[in-house]
Order: C-alpha cells, then structure tokens, then sequence
C-alpha cells in the first residue's frame, strides 16, 4: 500500500473510532440511567453523571467533523496547545452547531434558550440548553430524524467523513435516542457553565485514540463499526 494510501487509511480509521466511542459513551449513559430508573422508578432522572454524559454524547454528535477549524480548534482547546486557560471563566472553544441545528427549531423555543435573565447566552449555550430541553421534552429523536433527512443541507455543514452523515452509525444513534426519549428528564438549563465546552464531555469524545494501529487487511472496508455496535440496543 502506498503511504499516501495508508495515510488516509488511518486517519479514516481513526475517525471511526471516535464514531464508535461517541456510540459506546451513549450506549454507557443510557444503560446507567436505566438502572436508576429500576432502583428508582418515582424519582425524577435530574443532572448527574450518566445525564450528563448522554448529555455530551449527543452534543458530540452534532460536532463531530464540522465544517471549519471546528476539529482543529476543539483539539486545540482540551490539549491545551492553544495555551488558553481551562477555568470557566477563560475564552472558551467558540466552535459550536447553532447556526446548523437552529434551522429546525421552532422561533419560540429559539427565543426561551435565549432568553438569560441573569447572563447572555452564548451560542454555544444555546447549543447545550437545546440539548437539555429536548431530553426534558421527550424531543430528541424527532429533531434529530428530521435533520437526518436533510442530507443537502448536513453537508453544506459537515464533512463526508462526519457522524452526522454516517448512514450506519447514524441509524444507531437515532435508536439510541429515541430509547432515551422514553426517559423522564429534569436537567437544568439555567446554569452559566452551559455556556462553555469546557463543562461538557464533548471535546474529549472527539479526541482519537493515540497509538492504536488499524488492523491488516481492511484497506478496502470503509466501516469498522466495533462488533455488536449494531446489536446494542437487541441487549438494552
């Protein structure tokens, strides 16, 4: 094999490993939460580890291969090559998936994720508080099999590489979230934090893995979906 070849060889993958840790971490939280709702059926699913990891995994989703330096620059911010302090408080990693995603959100939700009394909202923001209101509404799945139908305008957004556009992933993730649709979340949309990646699992999801070599003999294979990937939710 050439080395320009097993160059593109790699880094494609490299990409779908991360594709399938985005499913894996969400496959993860979903089950976590199941197991709370089990041993507390009356209790209310509010924020906390496994919620905010399904949380991240989904915002994940929609910044895996965005168009621009959003890779790059998401990369950038959590190795801390950018030298840009970490705190909350410090300029953050503005990449984001407002301008895509707000196409198909209705204005008078668009106006209630803007609307801060106590600080401005970022887009950012914006971005995390619509996560968290769809998982409270039971919405997730909807919004999401709607944007999947839209494969022209995902592509105006994202690369042909991304998980948006993934076909086989995506369909997997689709199921995923529409099982944690059936969920009765309470997550809070009103914290400052939500305006920063730097309190989501988000980035570090997008990382690759370092090291690990691609098997031999798969030149040609354009999925190395992780067996039973596509068996997951046959095991819920």
């Amino acid at each position: 094999m050439m080395k320009s070849e097993s160059q593109a060889y790699a880094r494609l993958y490299s990409e779908n490993r991360v594709k399938d840790e985005i499913l894996r971490s969400l496959t993860s939280a979903y089950r976590e939460i199941c197991c709370y709702c089990v041993e507390h059926p009356d209790a209310e699913i509010t924020d906390d580890p496994s919620t905010n990891l399904a949380a991240s995994c989904i915002e994940a989703f929609f910044l895996h291969r965005i168009k621009g330096r959003g890779a790059r620059r998401i990369a950038s911010f959590i190795t801390g090559s950018d030298q840009s302090p970490m705190p909350t408080s410090s300029p953050d990693c503005d990449v984001n998936y407002w301008q895509f995603i707000r196409a198909y959100i209705p204005h008078r939700l668009q106006m209630q994720l803007l609307q801060r009394p106590q600080h401005q909202r970022s887009e950012i923001g914006c971005c995390r508080a619509w996560v968290r209101a769809c998982l409270n509404e039971g919405t997730t799945s909807s919004y999401l099999a709607s944007v999947l139908q839209d494969r022209d305008r995902i592509s105006r957004y994202y690369y042909a590489n991304s998980l948006i556009l993934d076909a086989e992933r995506g369909a997997v993730f689709l199921e995923l979230v529409k099982s944690l649709d059936e969920a009765e979340f309470q997550l809070n949309l009103q914290s400052s934090l939500l305006n920063f990646w730097s309190s989501s699992a988000a980035p570090q999801l997008l990382l690759p893995t370092e090291s690990e070599q691609p098997p031999r003999g798969q030149a040609d294979q354009r999925s190395f979906v992780h067996p039973g990937l596509t068996t997951l939710l046959q095991r819920h």
